[in-house]
């Protein structure tokens, strides 16, 4: 659903975004796991196993913020997580200074783990930013603009369409 008055915002994302972006993120994914396999298959499992902290800590840290968090029955919907439960305790507001540079941090250290093996395999190492470079690019450009989170430090929604949405969710919750 999008928001009536500025159609540009995105109120509810759909199953389609979120297997979209996880589209978006099998490439560069697939090409470490290619890259570790060619190079040293014993670190698929502790790649995985980052990865799956990753998320789990950028769950706690950022999404505890968002509006989409356990906003579905109980559950997270968005383009990063779909029907995940709502395992920690909902936060609103503003992440504070350690949880941004935490998530920061977890990006950055996730990005930079595979590139040693891949320094081995050129080939894979371009194809690797490059699609990381897409996804960011992407997420910047289509997600981050359009997002209700406006409290995340990545949001990068127009101080207008804020606004505008501000006063149409106070008038409909009067109106309620």
């Amino acid at each position: 659903m999008e928001c009536k008055n500025r159609p540009n915002l995105k109120e509810q994302h759909t199953h389609l975004d979120f297997l979209y972006f996880k589209l978006l993120t099998a490439v560069p994914l697939f090409t470490v796991i290619i890259g570790f396999w060619r190079s040293s298959p014993l670190m698929i499992i502790p790649y995985l196993l980052w990865i799956g902290i990753h998320m789990t800590l950028v769950y706690r840290l950022l999404c505890t913020h968002c509006p989409h968090y356990g906003a579905y029955n109980g559950k997270t919907q968005c383009h990063y997580l779909w029907a995940i439960p709502a395992f920690f305790d909902g936060r609103p507001g503003p992440q504070n200074l350690l949880e941004k540079v935490g998530v920061n941090v977890l990006l950055l250290v996730s990005i930079l783990f595979p590139v040693n093996w891949l320094l081995e395999n050129w080939e894979l190492l371009i194809i690797y930013f490059l699609s990381l470079a897409v996804l960011l690019i992407t997420m910047m450009r289509y997600e981050c603009t359009r997002c209700i989170h406006f409290d995340c430090s990545h949001n990068n929604v127009s101080e207008e369409d804020v606004s505008n949405f501000k006063k149409r969710e106070k008038q409909e919750q009067q109106a309620v």
